[in-house]
């Protein structure tokens, strides 16, 4: 499996974005229920159905995000990836949900990978032999740059997920983390993607650091 490969001279810079209480919420109550307060007041309807389940796609951040990602999907420092261990149609409903909701209809730069590529990933690896769990996306992302014959640094990969097993796999291998249910979601995502935009902070060999809660701006 390819990535997308900048084409910036400068430090290279790869995002991946879990989608299920990250990016979206299906529109059921178990799905909704396990969204934290501050992700529930930033829910709206994308007008979008997921193929498989023909159910609703709701749109988390659908105001705040769009201006970041869009930044992402063009900057020629990032690789702006979607990553998921669900099983949503790529071409189907991801692709359409990201560029619709928050890519104001632009076309989608990056890869989508989910939990049917990441099986076979495994198997094009070899890696259903080994003791090595790649549905932990730590593992899977190290694997995944490895294999591809990738050049990067740990402080430049990062992972966006609700789940807090899934930061911490991607905290074992040094790469940064941010967590979207907390207040601060918005303020920490455009904290990092500012730094990279602007070439006098991205050429930076120092690992973006979060906000200090002091100088957090607590989301509305």
């Amino acid at each position: 499996m390819d990535l997308q490969q900048p084409a910036g001279i400068h430090p290279i810079y790869w995002f991946f974005f879990d989608l299920d209480q990250t990016l979206l919420c299906i529109d059921r109550k178990n799905s909704k229920e396990k969204l934290s307060r501050i992700q529930s007041q930033h829910l709206s309807d994308s007008e979008i159905v997921d193929f498989s389940t023909k159910k609703r796609i709701l749109a988390l951040y659908a105001q705040e995000l769009p201006p970041i990602l869009q930044i992402l999907n063009r900057s020629p420092l990032v690789s702006f990836n979607i990553l998921t261990t669900a099983t949503y149609d790529c071409s189907k409903t991801i692709i359409p949900f990201i560029e619709e909701t928050y890519l104001n209809g632009g076309d989608f730069k990056g890869k989508t990978i989910n939990r049917t590529q990441v099986a076979s990933f495994l198997e094009e690896t070899n890696d259903h032999h080994q003791k090595i769990d790649l549905y932990s996306k730590g593992n899977y992302i190290k694997k995944l740059l490895h294999t591809t014959n990738t050049t990067y640094q740990n402080h430049h990969v990062i992972l966006i997920d609700d789940k807090i097993t899934q930061r911490e796999s991607a905290k074992r291998h040094n790469f940064i983390v941010i967590d979207p249910t907390q207040p601060d979601f918005i303020d920490q995502l455009t904290s990092l993607v500012s730094s990279i935009a602007h070439p006098d902070t991205s050429t930076s060999s120092e690992p973006w650091q979060p906000l200090r809660r002091s100088a957090r701006i607590r989301n509305k």
